[in-house]
C-alpha cells in the first residue's frame, strides 16, 4: 500500500501445497510443547491453512501453552469487510494475548479503543496490547491499564514493525514462562509489564530504521545494546 510518497508491496501465498505444509508443521510444533503458539488472521482466508491454523491453536490451547492472535486486518485479501470482521472476532475465544491496533479495533467493533479494550477482554483473551505507532502501546487486562511508551527511533520502513514487536513480545512471555493462568498476575507484578513491553517497543522501533522486513529484524544483542 501506499505511505506518502514510497509505495510498500506485500506477497503473500494463494493456497496450495503451502498451506497443507503450514498444517502439517503446526501441528509438529503444538506436539512438541512449545510454550508460545501465534498465529494471525491472513492463515484464516483459504483453506486448507484456516484449517490448520485453528487446529493448532485448539491443540495449543489443550497442552496449556500461551495462544497469541494478531488480527492484522488485510482487506485487499478477503471477499468483503464483512468477512474478515465476521472471521477474525470468531477466533478471539480462542486468543490468551491479543495485539491490535486502534484503527483495527474501529474496523472490527466500532467503537474507541478504550471500549474496544473491554469488549475484547470479554470475548476470551487474558491481555490485549493496543499499538500506538511511535506513541508506544497499551497493556489492558482485568488488572491494569498501562502504556509504555515507545522508543525513539528515526525511522525509515516501518514494513515489518509491528511483526518484530510481537516476536519482541512473544520472547519475552516465553521467556518467564507464562501460562494462561499465570498472565495477568505476572504482568501486574511490579515493572513486569513495562520490561517486556519495553523491550518489544524497542525491537520494534530499530526494525524502521532500516529497509525491508526480514533483513530489518535485529539481532538480541543489539536490542539489549
Amino acid at each position: 500500500m501506499a505511505r506518502g510518497w514510497r509505495a510498500r508491496f506485500f506477497v503473500f501465498p494463494r493456497p496450495g501445497g503451502g498451506h497443507a505444509a503450514a498444517r502439517r508443521r503446526s501441528r509438529d510444533a503444538v506436539a512438541g510443547r512449545r510454550a508460545v503458539y501465534h498465529f494471525g488472521s491472513v492463515s484464516l482466508i483459504a483453506e486448507p491453512c484456516r484449517t490448520a491454523t485453528l487446529d493448532a491453536a485448539r491443540r495449543a490451547r489443550d497442552l496449556g501453552a500461551l495462544v497469541s492472535y494478531d488480527p492484522n486486518v488485510r482487506l485487499a485479501l478477503w471477499p468483503s469487510a464483512d468477512a474478515a470482521r465476521a472471521e477474525i472476532l470468531a477466533q478471539l475465544p480462542l486468543a490468551d494475548v491479543v495485539k491490535v491496533s486502534e484503527e483495527e479495533i474501529e474496523f472490527l467493533l466500532g467503537v474507541d479503543a478504550t471500549t474496544g479494550a473491554q469488549q475484547l477482554l470479554e470475548q476470551g483473551p487474558k491481555v490485549v496490547i493496543i499499538t500506538l505507532g511511535p506513541g508506544g502501546c497499551r497493556i489492558v487486562t482485568a488488572r491494569q491499564d498501562v502504556l509504555v511508551p515507545g522508543q525513539p527511533a528515526a525511522a525509515v520502513d516501518t514494513t515489518g514493525a509491528g511483526d518484530s514487536f510481537v516476536g519482541g513480545m512473544l520472547l519475552q512471555l516465553a521467556s518467564l514462562g507464562l501460562t494462561p493462568a499465570t498472565i495477568v498476575d505476572a504482568l501486574s507484578e511490579d515493572g513486569a509489564t513495562e520490561r517486556v513491553f519495553t523491550f518489544a517497543n524497542r525491537v520494534g522501533a530499530i526494525t524502521t530504521t532500516r529497509r525491508g522486513a526480514i533483513p530489518a529484524l535485529p539481532t538480541l544483542a543489539e536490542v539489549q545494546d
